[in-house]
């Protein structure tokens, strides 16, 4: 986590000028632009803070700096992303759903700041609100495990097992495209002569597919192939 945001925090340095350059400016050539550098700056280096905190379980400073990252740059969704899920473990269901409403109102494709604001809904006792969120995650991303599986448990602590059940269901299918990709991928390294990485694709493909499937024993098959290669 801290890795990733060291590197997300150098990328985002690097659009910032290159926007400058491609607006025929460089950085500080007018009070105007020096003043946007310089609260992105102080954006991007509040919310790496925030990242490493995330990463350390320290919740409530992660919340503290994705704050003091939005004081700086007020709609830098990374940023409300992680006040969103620090509140969320922090147990401050209040923030956390404000934070991700806030996210998901201002880029309505993130299905990252949706299924936390799922989750949120979930914890603070709301699940109607957490089942509409999932259905309006679903719709952009059918196979999004994580929003089946919430979904299920909420059908499973209503009473609902059929419910349950079909969204169980429609997770195991999409994990099994997942199991299908692994298998897909080792085919492609055993060709290229990667045996190590062949191996460790088939061994996820095999622990995803279903057992009596067709692929999964495709999958075993050529697993055995490549052990009784010399």
């Amino acid at each position: 986590m801290h890795e990733e945001a060291c590197r997300f925090v150098r990328a985002m340095a690097l659009s910032t000028a290159a926007f400058a350059v491609s607006c025929g400016c460089s950085p500080g050539s007018s009070p105007t632009s020096k003043t946007m550098t310089y609260s992105m700056e102080k954006a991007l280096g509040a919310y790496a803070r925030a990242a490493a905190a995330y990463d350390a379980g320290d919740f409530k400073g992660a919340a503290d700096l994705a704050s003091q990252s939005l004081d700086a740059e007020k709609s830098f969704l990374p940023a409300i992303v992680m006040l969103g899920k620090a509140s969320y473990f922090s147990g401050d269901d209040e923030t956390a759903i404000a934070a991700l409403e806030r996210g998901v109102a201002l880029s309505p494709r993130s299905g990252e700041a949706a299924l936390w604001l799922a989750r949120a809904f979930r914890a603070a006792g709301r699940d109607d609100d957490a089942l509409m969120t999932c259905e309006m995650l679903l719709s952009a991303e059918p196979s999004c495990v994580a929003a089946l599986r919430l979904m299920a448990g909420i059908a499973l602590w209503t009473g609902d097992s059929a419910s349950a059940m079909a969204s169980l269901d429609r997770a195991i299918a999409a994990a099994g495209d997942a199991g299908l990709a692994f298998a897909d991928r080792a085919s492609l390294r055993w060709a290229a002569g990667d045996h190590e990485g062949t191996v460790s694709d088939l061994g996820a493909a095999l622990a995803i597919l279903p057992e009596e499937s067709v692929a999964h024993k495709a999958a075993a098959g050529l697993m055995a192939l490549i052990k009784d290669a010399p």
